[in-house]
């Protein structure tokens, strides 16, 4: 018996910011690119979530020197700020994200969620979805 699954699509539209008050204040989903020694020059490092506190993203990394840091940033629906982070998080698995991927009791759902990434989106793929954990 087939098994009935809503699916629900999410387009983000990532912005490319240089100062902190090029960041909206309101709910964002963030990724963070710097150097890394291990995987090179301009790579995706980190993947976060704010509800307005715009500074997050320019602080989160202080104690951490990067060379050539950017903050690349999409706005979100409030209520869907955790799941769209874990989703993005367990996908391209950033190498500054200590959550923990072997727990996808989060991104487990009866509903399908497609992410579609435009705009200047980095290093993140074009779609990606929870099907996988499905």
């Amino acid at each position: 018996m087939p098994v009935e699954m809503n699916a629900k699509i999410y387009t983000l539209s990532w912005s490319l910011a240089s100062s902190e008050s090029e960041i909206p204040n309101r709910s964002i989903i963030y990724q963070i690119y710097g150097d890394s020694p291990i995987y090179g020059r301009d790579k995706l490092l980190y993947i976060g979530q704010t509800d307005g506190d715009i500074a997050r993203p320019f602080s989160h990394m202080d104690n951490k020197r990067i060379n050539n840091f950017s903050v690349r940033y999409a706005l979100c629906p409030k209520s869907e700020l955790d799941f769209l982070e874990a989703i993005l998080i367990a996908t391209h698995k950033p190498s500054y994200n200590e959550k923990c991927i072997a727990d996808s009791t989060f991104i487990r759902t009866n509903d399908l969620r497609i992410v579609f990434n435009e705009d200047d989106r980095g290093d993140l793929l074009l779609e990606t979805s929870n099907m996988y954990w499905l």
